[in-house]
């Protein structure tokens, strides 16, 4: 026959051949090797293990492609698809989502091939929490109340830190302060279903009561490693008359200021670092607890 049709059902390589007879004795025969290989297209799809998704929302989630596939079919089970190679979706509830990935190979008689996998979202707890106390009056108390409470829910584990080594795991606390500081209080929420995990914080400034005598420490050290580093002054009114007068040892002035708000850094007049030493201050303020003007003079120990 001038022309047949034959299909191969098993893969290989065949040497397929025509040959032509003329009466006249010209014989004409022709090869072509063909071969068959069911496995030529380019499209292949994996399926990824099924995931679980604890989070609020959105509910966003990136899906990745595997190999080189021409085209892809992304079907998220929500009545959404996409053609992008690495789509991200936001599904608009929680619940279970069977997602289908189809791999085609468009040169190859689109060709495709399938993976289908489980997602399932779930809806993470919102955590949150109270702090609250009464600021402490400018003389100082002997103590602090901080009142803290939980105030989310769903945390299947609660842990307060009040940043001095005292720790608690109730839903609410009431704590006392009795030492001078500041504290980063702090609330680590624990959802062990959806392994989820949040730590809310807010700093707790805790004065103290302080003395009559309180007003200019004895000792600063302005060496710029962050502590006490500046010369404050504490429990000055800063709307009343203030001045404050530092001498060196030969009674020159190394430092002079009528602002109750601005801390000497232990530089000198002529913007050089004043010596390790002992130095006579005089100060005149109102104290913020009475109302009182008093003029104090005493020593700063300046130590680096």
């Amino acid at each position: 026959s001038t022309s047949i049709s034959h299909s191969y059902t098993n893969e290989g390589i065949y040497n397929i051949s025509v040959s032509a007879w003329g009466f006249c004795g010209n014989d004409t025969t022709i090869y072509q090797t063909f071969n068959f290989n069911t496995d030529s297209s380019l499209a292949v799809a994996y399926a990824p293990q099924d995931t679980i998704l604890c989070t609020t929302a959105p509910f966003s989630i990136a899906f990745s492609s595997y190999g080189t596939n021409p085209t892809q079919l992304w079907d998220f089970g929500d009545g959404n698809s996409s053609t992008v190679a690495n789509p991200t979706h936001v599904f608009a509830d929680t619940g279970s989502y069977m997602v289908t990935y189809i791999a085609i190979d468009s040169s190859s008689c689109n060709i495709s091939d399938t993976a289908v996998f489980n997602v399932s979202l779930i809806q993470a707890e919102e955590f949150s929490a109270e702090l609250n106390f009464d600021p402490p009056p400018p003389c100082g108390i002997d103590s602090l109340l901080v009142e803290l409470a939980f105030t989310g829910s769903g945390a299947d584990s609660l842990i307060w830190d009040m940043d001095n080594g005292d720790v608690f795991n109730d839903s609410s606390v009431n704590y006392y302060y009795t030492e001078p500081g500041t504290y980063q209080v702090s609330l680590t929420a624990y959802d062990i279903e959806c392994n989820y995990v949040e730590t809310i914080s807010e700093t707790v400034l805790f004065a103290g009561n302080f003395t009559s005598e309180d007003v200019v420490p004895n000792v600063f050290s302005p060496n710029g490693d962050g502590n006490n580093d500046q010369l404050s002054f504490m429990r000055v009114n800063d709307t009343k008359e203030f001045k404050i007068t530092i001498y060196n040892r030969w009674g020159s002035v190394i430092y002079e200021s009528t602002n109750a708000n601005l801390s000497w850094d232990g530089i000198s007049p002529g913007g050089k670092e004043a010596s390790p030493g002992v130095y006579f201050f005089e100060i005149r303020y109102t104290d913020k607890c009475s109302d009182i003007e008093n003029l104090k003079t005493g020593y700063i120990h300046l130590v680096r």
